[in-house]
């Protein structure tokens, strides 16, 4: 029942502030090298600042927020999906990047892609409890196999197709894990309404 809006508000993370920003872009900017990359990047950097390294932390809300400006945001369902498809997305796309700086990429075992996953989702959670530990291991151990099978076959892809197949891992470890929150969640009882 609440079990969607869990997951959705733990991968929803930086739009705190979101309805300013959509409303922003409506009115005229007060200075014009202010973009919605620029907001939403502050926006990041204010949400947190316990996060032990600071420049990949950056780099991280960086990456989300190019996410977000291409994605609509004309309304709070439209943010709220827009959130959880660049968090799912930027995860893995980091995950792969840190491990592709370390030379690591092409090397890189299941379990080296897990903890890559996982040393991300401490990144943007540096407190996590035991509910989002629980959410960051099953999106990681759901994307691990398919991100090592896709480094594997990666010399016969464009940079394009690269991308686009990592955002596919995403979408897919993110529905099969708002399903089995969903499936663990007691079904409404008769003459009553699951709130979405």
């Amino acid at each position: 029942m609440h079990s969607n809006r869990t997951i959705k508000s733990l991968l929803a993370v930086v739009f705190v502030g979101v309805p300013l920003l959509v409303q922003a872009d409506n009115a005229p900017a007060p200075k014009s090298e202010e973009t919605f990359q620029s907001t939403c990047v502050k926006a990041w950097l204010g949400r947190d600042n316990t996060t032990k390294d600071q420049v990949d932390y950056k780099n991280f809300g960086e990456q989300y927020c190019e996410c977000a400006a291409t994605q609509p945001l004309q309304d709070s369902a439209a943010v709220d999906k827009a959130a959880q498809v660049c968090m799912t997305r930027t995860l893995l796309h980091d995950a792969l990047n840190s491990l592709e700086e370390d030379n690591e990429l092409t090397g890189a075992s299941e379990a080296d892609i897990d903890e890559s996953c996982h040393d991300r989702w401490s990144l943007v959670y540096p407190k996590m409890d035991d509910r989002l530990k629980q959410v960051a291991t099953s999106y990681c151990g759901c994307a691990k196999s398919e991100l090592k099978t896709l480094i594997k076959n990666s010399d016969n892809m464009t940079d394009k197709e690269y991308d686009n197949k990592i955002n596919d891992i995403a979408a897919s470890c993110a529905a099969q894990l708002a399903k089995s929150n969903s499936t663990e969640s007691p079904a409404p009882q008769s003459g009553t309404t699951s709130q979405q």
